[in-house]
Formats: structure tokens, sequence, C-alpha cells
């Protein structure tokens, strides 16, 4: 079974990414949603000349919606508050009034799709109900508050995404991650077959083009259209990330028993990845709970082919107490 580490900030503080394979992970996660190219290629450089024996996984954007990384800065939302959405078009070319505007990663026509009657932020911990919806502009008011980022997520739930678009910066992702020898590239928010098989004809293309083999393809699934189309999109993948970070945001927290159970059951045959919330505990500096350890343990009952770790090692200060307590975990309910 694997164990994906994912490569951030805190990830190799004080230790080495030979240390890291020694703690039990089996392949790296690169996220270039936050793409760090200094990072990313001392980390390849050294995996690769130490001859570790770590995958590479590429985890591509895709149609994923973030606050633009333009953002002028941090932003402090409080619970009443009222903010306005738009696309990053309108916002680089607003010069004055800037208070309380958050920009999407979305041109204007994508924008005006928006017909949500609420926007979540950074996996839902920030909720906005929306009030009105405008031309260039969506209006809501605060619930949940917290601070925003340039680059955090956004949830829509509902929202209509294009047929296998790729962005300039999906390609170039692409063709980063087959040049490096990667060994899979998962694309996020696949809801339908029909993308999928136009990113497979890219990087086939992709790795013809560059003299290199062409990388597994996994599909992460992340919306409630994702969850229903699950058999068709299984049929055409190499395997299935359960994307449980933006998951639960899209389709609610009190569906996703019944969302992972039907996919599941639907890729007995697939690699089966759960990403994400496998540890949130230790993210946040708290001793493993007893509904993360027995979650852990139907997973592997179940028949996945393992997990995805995200912030228990991008921002946790302890990323090697999360890949140990989990190899250790595995180890034990894999003999049971």
């Amino acid at each position: 079974m694997d164990i994906i580490i994912t490569l951030g900030p805190k990830t190799l503080d004080g230790t080495s990414i030979k240390d890291i394979k020694s703690y039990g992970a089996t392949a790296v996660r690169y996220n270039f949603s936050h793409f760090d190219e200094e990072l990313f290629n001392q980390n390849i450089k050294e995996i690769k000349e130490g001859n570790i024996d770590l995958k590479l996984i590429g985890d591509i954007q895709g149609s994923k919606i973030r606050v633009w990384r333009g953002l002028e800065a941090p932003m402090k939302l409080k619970e009443g508050d009222q903010v306005r959405f738009c696309s990053h078009e309108v916002y680089e070319d607003n010069f004055k009034d800037k208070d309380k505007l958050i920009p999407l990663n979305l041109n204007l026509n994508m924008f005006k799709k928006i017909k949500s009657k609420e926007i979540s932020l950074k996996d839902g911990s920030i909720i906005i109900k929306v009030l009105k919806i405008q031309e260039e502009y969506v209006i809501g008011q605060v619930v949940k508050g917290g601070l925003v980022r340039g680059e955090k997520s956004c949830n829509i739930k509902g929202y209509i995404r294009e047929k296998g678009a790729l962005s300039n910066k999906d390609k170039k992702d692409i063709e980063y991650c087959i040049q490096n020898e990667f060994d899979t590239i998962a694309f996020s928010y696949i809801e339908d077959k029909e993308s999928l098989i136009k990113y497979k004809k890219y990087i086939n293309k992709m790795a013809i083009q560059l003299s290199k083999k062409a990388p597994k393809i996994f599909a992460k699934i992340e919306t409630i259209k994702g969850v229903k189309n699950i058999k068709e999109i299984s049929e055409e993948s190499d395997g299935i990330i359960i994307g449980r970070g933006d998951l639960v945001p899209e389709i609610g927290i009190e569906n996703i028993p019944i969302a992972q159970r039907i996919i599941i059951n639907c890729c007995k045959n697939k690699e089966l990845i759960i990403a994400t919330h496998v540890f949130n505990s230790i993210s946040t500096g708290i001793g493993i709970s007893p509904a993360e350890v027995n979650d852990i343990y139907w997973f592997i009952k179940s028949g996945v082919s393992g997990f995805m770790l995200a912030k228990e090692t991008t921002i946790s200060s302890n990323p090697r107490n999360a890949i140990e307590s989990l190899n250790k975990l595995m180890k034990k309910y894999i003999k049971e």
C-alpha cells in the first residue's frame, strides 16, 4: 500500500527526503496549484541522484477554482461582513474599490456561470452566503469568517465546469511532469470520461514529442457529478483519488460516507487513494483521534491502495509523526 506525502514548506524541515522514505513514504505528491519550481527541482534531483525509491505524482490544477494569486493582501473576514467576488480580469481593471473584493481564477465568461447560493473558501473553513448575483460581481455575507489569501481553494456548489479544458499553466505543468519522468499525473475535479479522454490524448501526444514514457493518469473525484459518473470515469483512468478536502464542501460532510462507499464499490479493480483529512488532528497539533484510526482501518479492509497526506506533511510541525503513525497502523491492519 502507498503512503503519499505532499511536498510543502515544512515537509523537509530538519530532515531529508531519504529520511521521509525511511519513515514509510512510498510516493511524493507535487501540488501544481502551489508550484514552487526551486523546491520541486531540488527535491526531484535528490530523489533521482540518490536512487531513492519514491514514486513521483504530479497533481494538476485543472478546473479547480481558487482565490486568484494576484490578491493584493491577505483579507480578514468576520461574521456579518459583506464581501464581493469577481473574475481576475475585473479585479485587475479595478484600481480604486478593492475593499472586501475577492478575485477568483476565472475569466469573466466563466465567472458569469456562478449560480450558487453559497461559496466556501479554504476547504469549507470560510463560508459566505450569496445575497445577489450581478453582471461582474457576486455579493455575499460572511457566515463563518477567517483569513483569505491568494491561491486558497474555493468551492461553489453546482458550478458547471468546461469539459476537458486545459489552461496554459496546466499544459506547462504536464510538460514538466513528463520531462521529469513522473510516474503518475492526477487531474483535479474530474466529472466525466470525456474530459479524461482529452487529457490522455494530450499527455500521450506530449510524451511522444518529448520522447518520454507517458505516465499513469489518476482521476480526482471532488464533486457530486464526479461521484455519479464514477463508473465511466474509472474505466478511462489508471486510478482514482477521493479528494476529500474539496469533496466535503462540495457535497456536504454528511454525504461523505455515502460517496466513499459508492466510489469504493465501483473501483474494486483500480488503484484507489484516500486523500486529505487522514490525520487532521496531527496537522492541528492534537493526538490521533479514534475516528481517524477507525477510518484508516475501514479503508484498508475495504481494499484501498493507499493514503495521501496533505496538510499533515506540508504545514504540520511534525510530518514525521504523521508518516510513521500511518505506516504503523497500515502494517497492523493489513496483517489483522
